[in-house]
């Protein structure tokens, strides 16, 4: 399994407990409404189809989309926009600051956001924090999708059905898990079917860019897919 929770920085959900309390006395919040409109504004600009649905979901809940789609936003342009000379510090530099987080610190700088994206680095730092704590979001699912889109940032080919399961986990089985939190889920089935439906989506976006991906110089197909399919278990 991807998720293993040997990882040094996976939060139980009592250490998530501690991270909240520790988040709310320590980080600064912004105004409430300020920052809704702000994170608000980045979903409904680069992604229509989750904006729209994001309005079934109550007001605390849909700022925390906002918040976590903004964040995946940012580390995906940072590897695709710039060069990975570039690219790979930004996303060590994102790593440190969620192993500040994990361990209740305060990183000394804020990781970077590239400049398509019109939020302040600032702002989403401290939000994430705070987003992170309220839902009890394992760190380590952020950081497995930074650690993920690192790897992606310096290959241009996957090369067999289980590296394409890896990189399905990090893009996206790690945004399902996130999720789940946010969404309060609370059956024991429920993580995981929040991940595999995660895997699920990213496989569909793969299919859909094949053509992108090819003019770019990167191929995300394996051997199995190109000559049958995958099978995700």
């Amino acid at each position: 399994h991807a998720g293993s929770s040997e990882h040094p920085v996976a939060l139980t959900r009592a250490a998530s407990e501690g991270v909240q309390h520790w988040c709310m006395s320590r980080v600064p919040v912004f105004n409430g409404s300020l920052s809704v409109v702000l994170f608000g504004n980045v979903l409904t600009r680069h992604a229509h189809t989750f904006a729209f649905a994001s309005r079934l979901l109550p007001a605390q809940e849909r700022h925390a989309v906002a918040v976590l789609y903004t964040f995946c936003r940012v580390v995906d342009d940072l590897a695709d926009e710039l060069p990975a000379e570039v690219a790979v510090p930004a996303l060590d530099h994102w790593l440190q600051w969620l192993d500040a987080l994990g361990c209740r610190e305060v990183f000394p700088t804020t990781p970077p956001v590239p400049p398509k994206i019109d939020v302040d680095a600032q702002a989403l730092a401290q939000e994430l924090a705070v987003v992170v704590a309220r839902h009890h979001i394992p760190v380590l699912h952020l950081r497995e999708l930074v650690e993920g889109v690192r790897t992606d940032a310096t290959r241009t080919r996957i090369r067999n059905a289980s590296e394409l399961r890896a990189f399905c986990y990090a893009a996206a089985g790690t945004v399902g898990l996130m999720m789940a939190h946010v969404l309060g889920v609370t059956s024991p089935e429920g993580p995981e079917r929040a991940e595999r439906l995660g895997l699920a989506m990213q496989l569909t976006n793969i299919l859909r860019d094949v053509g992108e991906d090819w003019r770019r110089g990167r191929d995300r197909k394996s051997t199995r897919l190109n000559s049958s399919h995958i099978t995700i278990s």
